[in-house]
């Protein structure tokens, strides 16, 4: 059975299962909350043999709150992911302009091609473990853990899936690169 009633805002007619009956939706025309009543309004259906039948019939319904917060779960994790891009490209870009000032420096050139890798690489390490790129790989493993956990939440709710299955193909995908780096680094 449903509900049908007024929005309180834009007076349009929707119709929501009856579980909905107390609780605040979304009016499907203009996107703002309104309250279901506990019976449907009267101008909307007519009593005919003791059963309800509809007199205006409704284009939109109206999604509960509870939906909406569930479909915001999976692109939470979307967004995770997309901010963990960008602390990753970030992280990659302050060790390219470490390595650019040492490459540019005077005398540079000159030096023995070994002797050109052996100061790159250790510029690198260096900045690897410089406090602000451990605190940005911090950043990026904690939103790494977020995005997966609300992508796998996002992906268990009913609803659209693509949102939740990008967040975890980016969240997951970054968390396996950690794990094989780690264990790779390990056992060299």
């Amino acid at each position: 059975m449903a509900v049908r009633f007024h929005c309180e805002k834009c007076n349009n007619p929707l119709e929501v299962d009856d579980r909905e009956a107390g609780k605040v939706v979304l009016c499907f025309y203009c996107k703002s909350r309104t309250n279901v009543p506990v019976e449907s309004s009267p101008d909307l259906v007519a009593k005919v043999d003791g059963g309800d039948v509809s007199l205006t019939p409704i284009v939109g319904g109206a999604a509960s709150e509870s939906s909406v917060n569930r479909l915001l779960i999976g692109k939470a994790g979307l967004a995770a992911g997309i901010v963990l891009i960008f602390i990753i490209l970030l992280f990659y870009a302050l060790v390219f302009l470490q390595v650019l000032s040492v490459v540019r420096a005077d005398g540079f050139k000159s030096r023995p091609s070994e002797e050109q890798t052996q100061l790159v690489s250790e510029t690198v390490q260096k900045c690897v473990k410089s406090s602000q790129m451990l605190m940005l790989g911090g950043a990026a493993l904690l939103f790494a853990v977020v995005g997966l956990v609300l992508s796998v939440i996002g992906i268990l709710q009913k609803g659209k899936k693509i949102a939740p299955v990008a967040g975890l193909i980016i969240n997951g995908g970054f968390l396996i690169f950690v794990v094989v780096t780690v264990i790779s680094a390990r056992y060299q």
